[in-house]
């Protein structure tokens, strides 16, 4: 949605975009979600906003600045296509 500003489930253009999703976004990036020595030091990170559609209700969430977010050090993480030189 974020770049076709058209639902991908069912296609229609009613959307709407939340500029800070932080509070909808359930804490995907807090505090007790990190381990290691940057857990102590490391509150929100990133950002959220989201999109979703007014016709389905389909909801997709982003990180504002995924650069910023350890995301090496959040609980449960993993890679895919890690070693796929053609896959950004």
């Amino acid at each position: 949605m974020k770049k076709t500003q058209t639902c991908p489930k069912c296609h229609s253009i009613q959307l709407g975009y939340l500029e800070d999703a932080r509070a909808h976004s359930v804490g995907v990036m807090e505090r007790n979600q990190l381990e290691g020595p940057d857990a102590a030091r490391v509150g929100w990170v990133g950002g959220f906003e989201a999109y979703v559609c007014l016709s389905c209700g389909f909801y997709e969430l982003y990180v504002k600045e995924p650069s910023a977010v350890p995301f090496e050090q959040l609980k449960g993480f993993r890679r895919l296509n890690a070693g796929n030189p053609y896959r950004e």
